[in-house]
């Protein structure tokens, strides 16, 4: 699943790789299986589907990253490379939901 920073899907720029990020099947499904409430935002974004994710809801999905960071949740997730990999991709998300919020925008999930 891709991030990119935009509020509508037909104003997004595929070319460009700025504001992008990449969310792993695997990641996600890892933390759907955590066993913590809260994280719905990240949880009703479907990763099949393209969605529009509302700058309202960004504060809430970095909260969930920095808790999934904060409190090294990733620690079990499959080999080391992969947890390294899940941090660094959390890392990305917060940033990209950052940019957003400055320029007053919200995200576009395009799904698998």
């Amino acid at each position: 699943m891709n991030f990119y920073i935009g509020n509508f899907i037909k104003h997004i720029d595929f070319t460009s790789d700025n504001y992008n990020v990449i969310v792993s099947d695997n990641l996600l499904k890892f933390i759907s299986y955590l066993p913590y409430t809260g994280f719905e935002t990240l949880y009703k974004i479907d990763p099949y589907d393209d969605v529009e994710i509302p700058m309202k809801d960004l504060p809430i999905i970095i909260d969930i990253c920095k808790f999934i960071l904060e409190n090294s949740l990733l620690e079990k997730y499959s080999l080391k490379d992969e947890e390294n990999e899940g941090i660094d991709t959390l890392h990305k998300l917060i940033e990209i939901c950052k940019e957003a919020i400055k320029m007053n925008l919200g995200l576009v999930s395009i799904g698998d």
